[in-house]
C-alpha cells in the first residue's frame, strides 16, 4: 500500500478525490436543518449541478484552483496538470450526469408565487385580498388588530 503514496498521479488523483468528497459533505450539509424546504435544497442542487459545468470548462483551461487539496499538491510538486486532466474531467462529466440523472431539470417556477409572495398575480385574488396584500408588501400590517403582535406598541 504505502508504494502508492510515491506514485504523485496516484496521490494526485486522491487529492482530487478529497476535494469532491468536501465539496460534496458541504453540499449534503447544506440541504439539511430545520430553515431547509424542497425549493432551497432545489436551488442549491441546482447551484452544484451549473458549479460542476464551470469546474469542466476550467479544468479544460488547466485551472483546478477550485480543488484547493489537488491544487497545493501539483503546485508543490511541480506536477504538470495533464497527467490527471482527463482523469478529472470524466469524473466530473459521471458526476454532473448522475446528478442530472438522479434530480433532472424540474421546473419549479410555478412555486415563485412561494419565494416572492408579493410578486404574484394580482388577477386571482378579490379587491379585499389586493388591498392587504399592498399594506403587506409595504410593511403594513393588514388586520390593525389588538390581538395581532405587529398592531401592539410596544
Amino acid at each position: 500500500m504505502a508504494h502508492f503514496f510515491t506514485d504523485e498521479t496516484w496521490v494526485a488523483r486522491l487529492a482530487n478525490l478529497a476535494d469532491i468528497l468536501n465539496i460534496l459533505n458541504s453540499l449534503n450539509l447544506s440541504l439539511q436543518g430545520p430553515d431547509t424546504n424542497v425549493l432551497k435544497t432545489h436551488d442549491k442542487v441546482d447551484a452544484f449541478q451549473k458549479k460542476l459545468r464551470i469546474w469542466r470548462g476550467r479544468c479544460e483551461e488547466g485551472t483546478y484552483d477550485m480543488f484547493p487539496l489537488l491544487a497545493d499538491f501539483l503546485t508543490v510538486n511541480n506536477i504538470s496538470t495533464g497527467v490527471i486532466a482527463g482523469t478529472i474531467l470524466n469524473h466530473l462529466q459521471q458526476l454532473s450526469h448522475y446528478f442530472h440523472q438522479y434530480f433532472g431539470d424540474d421546473d419549479v417556477s410555478a412555486f415563485d408565487w412561494i419565494r416572492n409572495p408579493f410578486e404574484c398575480e394580482l388577477t386571482d385574488l378579490t379587491g379585499s385580498e389586493q388591498e392587504q396584500l399592498a399594506e403587506l408588501s409595504s410593511g403594513q400590517c393588514a388586520c390593525s388588530s389588538a390581538d395581532c403582535h405587529c398592531c401592539r406598541s410596544g
